[in-house]
């Protein structure tokens, strides 16, 4: 069943991103869990830590194929910011995907020292770069971003996630230092996946003329 289209979202305590993200294993029984018990942890917040959340297994290393895996989670949160919608909605084959609780203890074990890293620096200025209309340009920056992560190019996923990692956090706190870091960050990573995108369909058209004779 999927999620329900709500427009008011439960109100969180202000605790640290990092702490909610790993407050989520004190809620699990067994040894398995699902998407939507972490939805369920994120209160009015979740739309930016759904985003942290589906880029941070590409902030860290991973088997290839992992952000083909959370590439689409992230365009489908980043296209509902470019709606102006406050609360995610997700599917049910998403919210229902189960999840070793070990392996995601393992991602934050990797992350959270990160997390905290970059919280210890949040705090609000130049927070006129915040506002609904802006989340809908940085929900567009997203998708691109997203595209980038799932393209099977060397290199291509990481800058990109770690903007939509940084970008979330900042949106979070309204630390537009750290939000134009994000975007700096990201606007290189796009450069790189253009610029590699690109020499990759050159050679490409190259060989095939070469082996049709042209």
């Amino acid at each position: 069943m999927d999620a329900p289209l709500t427009t008011e979202a439960p109100r969180t305590q202000s605790a640290p991103i990092s702490q909610i993200l790993r407050g989520v294993l004190d809620h699990v029984e067994g040894e398995t869990l699902t998407i939507g018990d972490i939805v369920s942890a994120l209160g009015d917040r979740a739309m930016a830590i759904l985003m942290i959340l589906f880029s941070l297994p590409n902030c860290v290393p991973v088997p290839p194929g992992v952000g083909l895996v959370f590439g689409f989670p992230m365009i489908l949160v980043a296209l509902q910011m470019v709606l102006g919608r406050h609360l995610p909605w997700l599917p049910g084959v998403l919210l229902n995907r189960r999840l070793k609780a070990k392996d995601y203890a393992r991602l934050m074990d990797v992350a959270e020292p990160r997390l905290k890293r970059v919280e210890a620096y949040l705090k609000p200025r130049y927070t006129f770069l915040f506002s609904d209309l802006a989340d809908r340009f940085t929900g567009a920056f997203f998708v691109l971003c997203a595209v980038s992560v799932i393209l099977p190019l060397p290199g291509s996923n990481f800058p990109p996630a770690v903007a939509a990692v940084l970008m979330s956090l900042a949106i979070v706190e309204e630390d537009g230092v750290v939000f134009s870091i994000g975007v700096v960050i990201g606007v290189i990573g796009l450069a790189y996946t253009t610029l590699v995108g690109g020499a990759v369909i050159w050679g490409a058209v190259a060989a095939a003329r070469a082996f049709m004779g042209f």
